[in-house]
C-alpha cells in the first residue's frame, strides 16, 4: 500500500483525461509537501481533497455548458441540472471536510 500511496495511480485512474491524471498526482503531491505529511492518513486525505476539487471543477463545467445552452427549458433539462446541482454540492462538501479534516489534523497538540 505504502507504493500505491507514492505513486497516486487508483487516484489518478479516476480521471479519463490524462493530463487531468498528471494535475491532480501534482496537485497531491503539492498538499503532501505543504502539510508535511507522513503517515498514510494524512496522505490519504490529500487524494480525497486534490479528488474533490478536480471533480468540483469538472461538475461546474458540465453546469455552466449546459446553462449557456439556452435553447429550450425541458424537463429532462432540468432533471439534469437539478442532478448536477446535487452532484456539484456534494463533491464541495467533500472537498470542504477533507480539507477540514487535514487541517485538524495537522494542528500542534
Amino acid at each position: 500500500i505504502n507504493n500505491i500511496s507514492k505513486s497516486h495511480v487508483p487516484l489518478a485512474e479516476t480521471q479519463q483525461e490524462w493530463a487531468l491524471r498528471t494535475t491532480i498526482i501534482e496537485m497531491t503531491n503539492d498538499l503532501i509537501q505543504e502539510y508535511n505529511c507522513t503517515t498514510t492518513l494524512e496522505k490519504s486525505l490529500c487524494e480525497i481533497v486534490a479528488n474533490s476539487y478536480w471533480k468540483t471543477l469538472q461538475i461546474s463545467k458540465k453546469f455552466t455548458n449546459v446553462m449557456l445552452a439556452w435553447e429550450y427549458i425541458s424537463n429532462d433539462r432540468t432533471k439534469y441540472l437539478q442532478m448536477l446541482s446535487l452532484e456539484l454540492d456534494r463533491a464541495n462538501r467533500n472537498y470542504l471536510n477533507a480539507i477540514n479534516n487535514l487541517i485538524e489534523i495537522k494542528k500542534p497538540q
